[in-house]
């Protein structure tokens, strides 16, 4: 919870109830949505069955991806040295990672700033 004197302050200077929650209330909840923006993100990247069950005929990342290991660990790898076969795993697990890595790359600044101005709004 926000502290009671927050909406106090702006009450006296003169804010109404929407441009409080507007102006003060909804800049100190930024990092709670930009975590649960991540959050669902990451958790839908990653999904294997919602992404098989709507789309089966489409190619997504994480179908690519089990496509991938399922190659790697079947007659495809006959013969094949076995740290060649890791070396490949991790690699595609790697380009699978990459979209999440610059995203993160990118919204880090504002995971800094909503933490700086935690109580500072105005």
């Amino acid at each position: 919870g926000m502290p009671k004197e927050f909406e106090d302050a702006a009450s006296v200077d003169g804010c109404g109830g929407l441009r409080t929650f507007l102006q003060i209330f909804v800049p100190n909840a930024g990092p709670a949505f930009l975590t649960s923006f991540l959050f669902s993100i990451v958790w839908y990247w990653n999904d294997y069955y919602y992404s098989s069950m709507f789309f089966p005929t489409k190619q997504t990342v994480s179908l690519a991806l089990a496509g991938l290991r399922n190659l790697l660990s079947t007659d495809a790898t006959v013969g094949r040295d076995p740290y060649q076969l890791l070396i490949s795993l991790q690699a595609g697990s790697f380009l699978v990672c990459i979209p999440l890595l610059l995203m993160y790359m990118f919204l880090q600044r504002y995971f800094v700033q909503s933490i700086e101005r935690t109580g500072i709004v105005g």
